[in-house]
């Protein structure tokens, strides 16, 4: 739960003893102090466990739809920190994909309003509580949309609540969190192994969730084109 991740926290920060537990107002704080950090790793994509991929179903002629916990049903779910990929899901059962708009492609785009066979776009604003999904354009009936968004940490209601995370995680919490409690309001320094101990986590875990590198080839044409040797034996090559 996490009453044991604020306890192991604080004895790698030295803060207690190897087989003391919190005392006074220190479970409370160092609950604080945790949801801080899950709030936190929110804001980061390197940090999500997994995508999420969930199909809703569209209202014939609505553009617009509030979608996070006090969105209307089938929106009423956990607010996406963004859109990664979406598709329209026909009434076959097939998929096409659809472009992800920014704010900027949305206001310059033509007929905003227009209600057409399917929807071509889809624009993400992160609005609070609820974030906002707008069509381009309206769809018709008998579409459903398909979201990949990024799952998102849940903070902890209280320090008998459990905790579950994926390989890897654990010692991130553990050592991200013993680094907040290594501050002046908590008699504490850094030691320079919590920090070490910390990026070694934070390389093992974030690497699972970065892009593979871009496949990258030279155009041969850069380096010119042989066109054998002059009279004098010297390599002609275009430039």
């Amino acid at each position: 739960n996490a009453l044991t991740l604020v306890t192991r926290s604080l004895r790698e920060a030295g803060v207690l003893g190897d087989s003391a537990v919190p005392q006074n107002n220190q479970g409370p704080r160092g609950l604080e102090a945790l949801n801080g950090l899950i709030d936190s790793l929110k804001t980061d994509e390197s940090y999500s466990s997994y995508r999420n991929i969930d199909t809703y179903a569209l209202t014939s002629g609505t553009q617009s739809y509030d979608i996070g916990p006090t969105a209307a049903a089938p929106f009423n779910v956990v607010r996406p920190m963004k859109i990664i990929n979406a598709n329209i899901v026909l009434a076959s059962g097939g998929h096409m994909p659809i472009s992800i708009f920014d704010d900027d492609q949305r206001l310059g785009g033509f007929y905003p309003g227009q209600t057409a066979s399917m929807p071509l776009a889809l624009n993400y604003r992160r609005s609070f509580p609820n974030g906002n999904l707008w069509f381009w354009f309206k769809p018709a009936a008998g579409y459903s949309v398909e979201l990949e968004t990024s799952n998102v940490l849940a903070e902890f209601a209280t320090l008998a609540t459990a905790f579950s995370f994926p390989p890897g995680l654990y010692d991130v919490i553990i050592y991200k969190l013993a680094k907040r409690f290594c501050t002046p309001a908590w008699g504490r320094t850094l030691d320079p192994s919590i920090d070490a101990l910390c990026k070694e986590a934070e390389t093992r875990y974030q690497s699972l969730n970065l892009d593979p590198p871009p496949l990258q080839s030279c155009d041969p044409r850069a380096f010119g084109i042989n066109r054998g040797s002059n009279q004098h034996g010297i390599t002609r090559a275009n430039n």
